[in-house]
C-alpha cells in the first residue's frame, strides 16, 4: 500500500470520526434541552393546576367544589390526576388508568418519569404538594409522540456531507482533491502529490534577454 493511499485513508476516517463525533454530540444536547424543556412545562402546567384550587386541604369536598374548572382543564387536554396526603386519587383525566405512580411508588419526592397509559408514551411528573394547610400530590402528564419525532428528525438529519467533507480533507494530501464521488481508490493513489505548475503565456517585451 502506496503512502499517498494510506494518508487518502487516515484522511477518510479522521473524517468520519469526526462526524460521528459531532452528530452524537448534537444528538445528546439536542434531547438534554427538549426534555427539560418538556419538564419545565409540566412543572409550570402543576402549579398553574393547583393555584386554581380554592384554599383549604385537598379532600373530596374541596375537589367536588373544584369539579367544573377541573372538568374544564380537562377538555382543554390536559392529562393530570389529584391525591390526598393518603395517595387516594382525589380526581384523574387519565384514561384508561387511575394510578400512575412513580417507580417505588414514593409520594414524598417529586419525580420524573415515563409510562405507558391507554396505549400512548407519557412522560409525566409527580410532584407534592409543599404546603401544611393542603397536604396530597399532584401528577401532570404529556405524550412523548411529538418530542420523539422531533429527536429522530433531528437524527436522520446531515448537517455536513460527507463526500465534500472527505474531498475538502484530501484537498491538501493530493493537491487537486478528489475529482469525482465515484472515482475510486487506486484513481485517488495515482494522482500526482504536486500537480505540475502551468507554463506562463506571458511574452517578454522585446529587447530583453
Amino acid at each position: 500500500m502506496s503512502l499517498r493511499l494510506r494518508m487518502t485513508l487516515l484522511c477518510v476516517a479522521l473524517v468520519a470520526l469526526v462526524l460521528a463525533g459531532f452528530a452524537i454530540t448534537v444528538n445528546f444536547l439536542a434531547s438534554t434541552r427538549i426534555y427539560a424543556s418538556l419538564d419545565d412545562g409540566l412543572e409550570a402546567q402543576a402549579n398553574s393546576i393547583i393555584a386554581s384550587l380554592p384554599a383549604g386541604r385537598l379532600d373530596e369536598s374541596l375537589i367536588e367544589s373544584s369539579r367544573p374548572a377541573l372538568e374544564a382543564e380537562e377538555a382543554a387536554g390536559l392529562l393530570f390526576q389529584i391525591r390526598d396526603s393518603s395517595g387516594q386519587v382525589l380526581y384523574s383525566s387519565f384514561r384508561g388508568s387511575q394510578d400512575v405512580l412513580p417507580p417505588g411508588g414514593s409520594l414524598d419526592q417529586q419525580a420524573v418519569y415515563e409510562r405507558k397509559v391507554a396505549q400512548q408514551q407519557l412522560r409525566l411528573l409527580h410532584m407534592p404538594i409543599d404546603s401544611a394547610s393542603r397536604g396530597g400530590s399532584i401528577e401532570v402528564g404529556r405524550p412523548t409522540k411529538e418530542t420523539d419525532e422531533a429527536l429522530t428528525e433531528i437524527r436522520l438529519q446531515r448537517p455536513y456531507r460527507t463526500d465534500r467533507a472527505d474531498a475538502r480533507c484530501a484537498q491538501p494530501v493530493l493537491g487537486r482533491g478528489v475529482p469525482r464521488a465515484s472515482a475510486s481508490i487506486d484513481d485517488i493513489a495515482n494522482q500526482p502529490l504536486y500537480p505540475p505548475r502551468p507554463r506562463s503565456t506571458r511574452r517578454r517585451p522585446r529587447g530583453l534577454s
